[in-house]
């Protein structure tokens, strides 16, 4: 229960509740979820981040995802993948 706040390298995610699935070896942030990657921001109801991959699902549920993309932010690839 939260606030919750999960960081990778390049990651910050933060969110009302989250879990760790040890068999899935994923984190699962539900409820404000945001997601900050450099200056890029992305926000949902729900986040999937697998521990395997690096790699960060944000999902919607009542509203929509959103996202800001700025020019000249870090690019996938460089940091932690995005999915």
């Amino acid at each position: 229960v939260g606030p919750v706040t999960v960081k990778s390298k390049t990651q910050t995610a933060t969110a009302d509740t989250g879990s760790y699935d040890k068999g899935r070896n994923d984190v699962v942030l539900t409820g404000h979820v945001v997601l900050t990657d450099g200056r890029n921001i992305t926000k949902g109801d729900r986040l999937v981040y697998d521990l395997n991959s690096g790699q960060a699902a944000v999902q919607g549920g009542s509203s929509r995802v959103q996202g800001l993309f700025l020019p000249g932010s870090e690019q996938p690839g460089q940091g932690a993948k995005k999915k």
